[in-house]
């Protein structure tokens, strides 16, 4: 289910860029979205009864899309933190954006996907316009990635659970058929 879960998280983020919602909506979506959703996916993908299921550019899609959106949600939060005049965290912040997705860039490509590069040019632009406001204006100490606070994801997509039985009082139209392997455990099963 993890592998279909990302489809309507990334539309709602989407929508929500399109129509340009608060920076700290869309880093909250993208925290819920990409980091929680795509590292966990990662981190299922590499056991070690499923790892030969996958082709190796699946796995570099998805690790790709992990920093790419952990890319975004540093970004957007910079821009929260531009508007709160917290320039060392925005700073801070921009620099890890930039960081993840110069990450991302090489394994999304890689995986056939398009990459980040808008988004790193973003944060380069960004990055130099804080920089230089630091220096000149705030003179504010840039904290590093542990010292800042972190994002709290906002969950707006979530599964709903599938019921045992589809149409009440219809048989099953698989009950008849006999199991190959009544021995296999059901977590090594794959059905397609």
């Amino acid at each position: 289910s993890l592998c279909l879960a990302p489809g309507p998280g990334r539309l709602v983020l989407q929508k929500a860029m399109v129509d340009n919602k608060k920076d700290a909506i869309i880093a909250k979506l993208a925290k819920a979205h990409g980091r929680s959703v795509y590292t966990e996916t990662a981190n299922l993908m590499q056991k070690e009864t499923v790892k030969g299921l996958w082709d190796k550019a699946w796995f570099s899609i998805v690790t790709g899309k992990q920093a790419m959106y952990s890319g975004l949600v540093q970004f957007h939060q910079a821009r929260v933190c531009k508007a709160e005049k917290t320039i060392g965290q925005e700073i801070a912040r921009l620099q890890l954006a930039r960081e993840h997705l110069i990450k991302s860039e090489p394994l999304l490509v890689q995986g056939g996907q398009g990459g980040a590069q808008k988004w790193v040019d973003l944060c380069d632009t960004a990055l130099q316009e804080a920089k230089r406001d630091n220096e000149f204006i705030y003179f504010e100490k840039i904290p590093s990635a542990e010292e800042l606070v972190p994002i709290e994801g906002a969950a707006v997509v979530k599964p709903s659970p599938l019921p045992d039985q589809f149409l009440a009082g219809q048989a099953s139209l698989f009950g008849s058929l006999a199991a190959l392997d009544s021995t296999a455990k059901k977590a090594e099963c794959v059905i397609s």
